[in-house]
């Protein structure tokens, strides 16, 4: 049975690094406001966007599904927790030794990870895997199906420009990211707001796994009876999670049955 985990990060900037490294004063939000000004400035005007040892990890869902005859399906998300328990319950996660799958997980989410374990000091064995592993069964390999970052696959490992999750699932159909831009997430943390971030995170991960799913149908490395059957199986499991988006449950259905409909004249 192949066990496929999603997940998805929320980070804001680490405003004690800024006030250690570079003197910055002020509040959280005037210190994160400069830190990215001085990122901007460092980068003649190019980008704001800090480097991953730079981010505080504030957020963090998985959508995890076990493929099968009958699929189990686990949705979850943390933002209350602090950022060393955040990123060791994702290191858990990996000792199972799932399927990873991201949007932009090896530009971002796990140079960060990888960053602010080392950081927190934390045993990240699970995310490197041991020392007599083949290069492909890693995590870190980029053209791995261990961790499969569907947007650098997507775009053919930077062959062409790539797309931003909210983009392409609203493409898809989906609801995206409905609690606003990822820009928005630290105006969220210092208004304490830490319900919005759990749902928002988790939409994303929910979101990536969809994707995910249906690429894996649409190549062939899923029959349409297992697709079918994990469709069913989120479905069930998302009409009783309030916090996920009703958009979401209304696309499965839709694709429940274009699915169906399509099994069916394929084999008339």
């Amino acid at each position: 049975m192949t066990v496929v985990l999603a997940f998805d990060l929320e980070t804001v900037p680490d405003t004690d690094a800024g006030r250690r490294l570079h003197g910055l004063t002020g509040t959280d939000a005037e210190v994160a406001a400069a830190m990215l000004a001085r990122r901007q400035e460092e980068t003649g005007g190019r980008t704001d966007f800090l480097k991953p040892a730079y981010h505080r990890v504030v957020g963090l869902g998985v959508a995890g599904i076990a493929l099968g005859p009958s699929p189990e399906v686990s949705l979850k998300s943390w933002a209350r927790n602090g950022e060393r328990d955040l990123i060791r319950r994702f290191l858990d996660y990996l000792r199972r030794r799932p399927q990873l799958v991201s949007w932009n997980g090896s530009g971002f989410d796990l140079p960060v990870i990888r960053y602010r374990a080392l950081l927190h000091d934390l045993d990240a064995g699970s995310l490197y895997g041991p020392a007599e592993q083949r290069q492909w069964e890693s995590y870190a390999y980029r053209y791995s199906e261990a961790h499969v970052d569907l947007m650098d696959v997507l775009a053919g490992h930077g062959a062409s420009p790539a797309q931003g999750l909210d983009e392409m699932a609203r493409l898809a159909g989906l609801p995206g990211k409905t609690a606003g831009s990822g820009d928005l997430i630290a105006n969220l943390v210092f208004a304490g707001d830490w319900g919005r971030i759990e749902r928002y995170v988790g939409l994303d991960a929910a979101q990536t796994l969809l994707l995910f799913l249906r690429w894996q149908a649409g190549r062939g490395r899923i029959g349409g009876t297992t697709y079918v059957d994990a469709l069913k199986a989120l479905r069930t499991r998302l009409s009783h999670d309030a916090a996920m988006d009703g958009a979401i449950e209304a696309w499965l259905a839709a694709a429940d049955t274009a699915v169906l409909a399509e099994r069916e004249r394929r084999t008339a």
